[in-house]
């Protein structure tokens, strides 16, 4: 029974990975994120957070490159 829960440690390091690139390095971040998804589906219960946070911090830097262009 202990490789069930070595499999949910793996997947929990890959999206505190995840965690902490996503300020400086969100493509990272996305990537590491799925990969924790891939690893285990129970990933998946924290992705909408993830996609959230993207969304946003690319809706907000498009705005900013937008006004730059006008």
């Amino acid at each position: 029974d202990h490789g069930h829960f070595q499999y949910n440690s793996a997947s929990l390091g890959l999206a505190l990975a995840a965690v902490l690139c996503l300020r400086r390095a969100p493509a990272a971040a996305a990537v590491l994120m799925a990969a924790a998804a891939h690893f285990k589906v129970m990933a998946v219960y924290y992705a909408p957070a993830f996609l959230v946070f993207l969304l946003a911090r690319a809706h907000a830097q498009g705005g900013a490159r937008a006004a730059a262009w006008r």
